[in-house]
């Protein structure tokens, strides 16, 4: 079975995820390509053509973007297929993702998890898509599609469960061994659902964690390599703040959850949630076709956990990157929950559940401006230890800027992740 997920993948416009691990399988809509640090154009294979891109709609700015065979991110393309979105993989089985009893492509694919032989796709519409008052019919919820992977080149749609009218199911994580699959709703109903897969084709739903109005973003599941029963979920509140919310699981899918979060992280007042910014600084070649901003949102839009919980990568939309100490609340020692970055002394205390290693507020690895985008994701390359023997850790700036980054002084693998919006699911090689 190993062997079967380590060649799965899912293909969205422009959108490629090889699950060739735990890590890489939490990740949605992700290519994976190798670039070294420093390369600002990457290279395509070498037997690729690049495609004639036509003149319409072409900046006058002469770009270092626009001299590679990619086209810039919102241009207009080519056909698709003349495109070279995907290098070195091969695609060896696709299937095209339906509403339930129909045909048709459904659109608007989200999030992936794996359980057994099941892959299971979101959703991130509120609605089943073709329902509602503008198709003149009544609106039905969500669901989450399951698609049977047991061989990679025949993947096929063998069925959905519904989410909840009003909320998208966004974002979707299984833990394996213990036949949990948890799925974050975002809408009317802001909350974690967690749901029983021992039948992966029929989830049953047992737990839920309530966010009352306060939508949650993405998440990150950890669990204590100490006390195998015990998990931290970490939240990313991009709306509203504390950012960051972490909440307690004990032996899900049927053990006990808390509504309450064990910690919170927020760099402001500190750091404000938004603030002014002055254009004039950032690069001209980064909005060809977007006016530069005049403000900028600072809020926590994902993270990542080292794998012994001792540290949290943050990405903070406009407030770059960086690192907090998690130690205790991974060891399960007593710890002051709720961290309030006012100044340079608040994070100070070592007592505190999370504190950022490096307490000044504004010591941050920052890229906006003078690029544009965000500080999207932050995620361990597994396997590949740096110069000194630390982890390598890839991230990426979001749409407008093609910021791929690396900590270390040599890549190997680097996750790029863009929008999803088409159903085809494909199988790579």
């Amino acid at each position: 079975m190993k062997k079967v997920l380590s060649r799965v993948a899912l293909l969205l416009p422009f959108t490629v995820v090889p699950l060739e691990s735990r890590m890489l399988s939490r990740i949605f809509g992700a290519i994976l390509v190798g670039i070294s640090m420093l390369a600002i154009p990457t290279p395509v294979s070498a037997n690729h053509v690049p495609a004639v891109i036509p003149n319409q709609g072409e900046p006058e700015l002469d770009t270092p973007i626009k001299k590679i065979p990619r086209p810039i991110i919102g241009a207009l393309r080519a056909p698709l297929r003349e495109l070279p979105q995907i290098e070195n993989f091969e695609v060896v089985g696709h299937d095209m993702i339906p509403n339930p009893n129909d045909i048709r492509p459904r659109g608007r694919n989200g999030g992936i998890a794996i359980q057994d032989d099941c892959l299971y796709v979101a959703n991130r519409l509120t609605r089943r898509s073709g329902t509602g008052a503008h198709f003149g019919n009544t609106e039905l919820p969500p669901e989450i599609a399951i698609i049977d992977i047991a061989d990679p080149k025949q993947p096929r749609t063998v069925g959905h469960f519904s989410t909840i009218l009003g909320s998208n199911n966004r974002e979707i994580r299984t833990i394996q061994e213990r036949n949990t699959l948890i799925v974050l709703n975002v809408g009317t109903v802001d909350n974690l659902a967690i749901y029983d897969v021992t039948n992966c084709r029929s989830p049953v739903l047992t737990r839920t964690i309530d966010f009352g109005a306060d939508e949650g973003h993405e998440f990150f599941v950890w669990r204590d390599p100490n006390n195998l029963r015990r998990f931290l979920i970490y939240v990313s509140h991009s709306g509203v703040e504390p950012g960051l919310r972490v909440y307690e699981v004990m032996s899900p899918p049927h053990g006990t959850v808390n509504n309450v979060p064990v910690a919170t992280f927020t760099l402001a007042p500190a750091v404000p949630r938004n603030e002014p910014t002055d254009p004039d600084r950032y690069r001209d070649d980064h909005f060809v076709f977007t006016n530069k901003p005049t403000s900028q949102t600072n809020s926590l839009h994902s993270m990542s956990v080292s794998e012994n919980g001792k540290r949290v990568y943050m990405a903070n939309s406009q407030a770059g990157y960086f690192i907090l100490d998690s130690s205790r609340l991974a060891a399960g020692l007593p710890c002051i929950p709720n961290t309030v970055t006012v100044d340079e002394t608040s994070n100070l205390d070592p007592n505190l559940c999370l504190r950022k290693i490096n307490p000044d507020p504004g010591a941050r690895y920052d890229q906006t401006p003078p690029f544009g985008g965000i500080h999207h994701s932050i995620y361990p390359v597994p396997g590949r230890p740096g110069p000194f023997g630390n982890p390598q850790y890839a991230w990426r700036s979001a749409c407008s800027c093609p910021g791929l980054r690396q900590t270390s002084l040599s890549i190997s693998a680097i996750v790029l992740m863009y929008g999803c919006g088409h159903s085809q699911y494909s199988t790579m090689a």
